[in-house]
C-alpha cells in the first residue's frame, strides 16, 4: 500500500489540474512522496466553497466528494453520504451510529422500504412500508418469520409455509417430524423407505399411512392392498364417484362404473309404503282393465317402461314399492278369486245333492 502521503498528493494533483488553479500540472502517473505522517494533516484542495474533489482516469469516473461531503463511488453526483453505483463489500463490522446495525433502513428498487433493526440479541427485518416485522432473527438461532416473539424454535412461522423441494430432517428426507398444530394437538410425521405414517400423538394412534405403492389407510397402518382403506366411518357432502371417470353421473350422490358388493343394503324409502292397498277404500283395479292396460303398453302399470329403465337405471326403492304394491293386488285378486271358487264349489255340491235326489225319485 503507498503512503497517505501518496495518496493525498495524488488527490490534489487531479483538483489542481480539474479547477486550473496554480500549483502542479501535467499528467504524472504516480507521485510519491517519502516519510511518515505523524501527525494531524490538512488537504486544502482549493479555495472555492462550491469546488469538489474528482478522481477519474480519462473518461471513467472513479471517486467523487462534492463540496457538501457527500462521496460517490461510480457517479458524479451523490446525493446520499456515501453513493455506490455497483456492488459493494464490507469485511468487517457495518457500524451505523456506534452500534452494529441499530436501525439501518434498506429501500430496495426505490420502491418498498425495509429497515434492518438490530440489537444486542436479535436482528430484525422490519418492513416500514406496512408498519410491521417481516422476519426476527434471534441470538440464539432461532427465526421468527412474521412474529418477533422467539417462540423457542428454531423456525417458527405465523401463517402459511411453502415448500417447492425436499424437507429434509436430521439428514433424511421425513424420517421423524413433528408438527403441533395451534399449540394444541400433536401429530407426527412418520417415515420411512416405504411408507409415510401421520402418526395423533396426543391420541396415541395413526390417522393416515401413504405405501410406497400409493395405497393409503385411515385409522390403521396396514396395506390391505387397496388405493383406499378406511378402518371406520366415511362422510361426503357432495359426491362419491368410483371408476365413472367420462360418464355423466347427474345428481346422483354416489355413482358406480361396474359391479358392487353387498352382504347387506338397506333403502331408506322417501314414498309411502303400499300397506294402504290393503285398506277397505283401495280401488282394486279390474282385471279387464289391467288385461287391457298390458295390451296398449306392454307393461305392468305403475312400473316403467324398458326405455325408460335404459335411459334413467332403475330406482331399487321405487321399484321395490310398486313391486310390493303389485304382490300386494295380487294377493288380494286370489284372495277374491278363491272366494269365487268356494262360492262355485259350495254351488256344485247343491247341484250334486238335488241331482241324487231326482235320481232317487225315479
Amino acid at each position: 500500500m503507498k503512503p497517505l502521503s501518496s495518496i493525498i498528493i495524488i488527490l490534489l494533483i487531479s483538483s489542481v489540474a480539474a479547477s486550473g488553479q496554480s500549483g502542479l500540472t501535467g499528467t504524472p502517473t504516480t507521485l510519491a512522496l517519502g516519510g511518515t505522517v505523524t501527525g494531524p494533516t490538512t488537504l486544502d484542495f482549493a479555495t472555492s466553497t462550491t469546488a469538489n474533489l474528482l478522481v477519474k482516469k480519462e473518461t471513467a469516473n472513479y471517486f467523487t466528494i462534492l463540496n457538501g461531503g457527500n462521496i460517490g463511488i461510480g457517479t458524479t453526483t451523490p446525493t446520499y453520504k456515501l453513493d455506490v453505483i455497483g456492488g459493494a463489500r464490507f469485511t468487517g463490522a457495518f457500524v451505523v451510529g456506534n452500534d452494529l446495525m441499530t436501525a439501518t433502513k434498506l429501500q430496495i428498487s426505490n420502491g418498498r422500504l425495509f429497515e434492518l433493526q438490530g440489537s444486542a440479541t436479535t436482528l430484525n427485518i422490519f418492513d416500514a412500508s406496512a408498519g410491521y416485522s417481516r422476519m426476527n432473527i434471534n441470538a440464539n438461532g432461532n427465526i421468527g418469520i412474521g412474529t418477533t416473539v422467539d417462540a423457542g424454535y428454531k423456525l417458527d412461522v405465523t401463517g402459511t409455509g411453502r415448500f417447492t423441494g425436499a424437507f429434509v430432517v436430521d439428514n433424511d428426507i421425513m424420517t421423524r417430524t413433528k408438527l403441533q398444530i395451534s399449540n394444541g394437538r400433536l401429530f407426527e410425521f412418520q417415515g420411512t423407505p416405504t411408507s409415510l405414517n401421520i402418526f395423533d400423538a396426543s391420541a396415541g394412534y395413526s390417522r393416515m399411512n401413504i405405501n410406497a405403492n400409493g395405497n393409503i389407510s385411515i385409522g390403521t397402518t396396514v396395506d390391505a392392498g387397496y388405493k383406499l382403506n378406511v378402518v371406520g366411518d366415511i362422510y361426503s357432502s357432495t359426491k362419491i364417484l368410483i371408476g365413472t371417470i367420462g360418464l355423466n353421473t347427474g345428481t346422483y350422490s354416489l355413482a358406480v362404473n361396474g359391479s358392487a358388493l353387498f352382504t347387506k343394503a338397506v333403502v331408506k324409502q322417501s314414498t309411502s309404503w303400499p300397506d294402504y292397498v290393503f285398506e277397505p277404500d283401495y280401488k282394486l283395479p279390474a282385471l279387464k282393465d289391467v288385461e287391457t292396460f298390458l295390451i296398449n303398453n306392454k307393461h305392468l302399470p305403475d312400473m316403467p317402461t324398458a326405455t325408460e329403465v335404459e335411459k334413467n337405471g332403475i330406482d331399487l326403492g321405487d321399484t321395490q314399492t310398486i313391486l310390493l304394491k303389485k304382490v300386494e293386488e295380487l294377493t288380494l285378486y286370489m284372495i277374491d278369486q278363491n272366494k269365487k271358487m268356494e262360492r262355485q264349489g259350495e254351488e256344485i255340491n247343491d247341484l250334486k245333492k238335488q241331482l241324487n235326489l231326482l235320481q232317487k225319485t225315479k
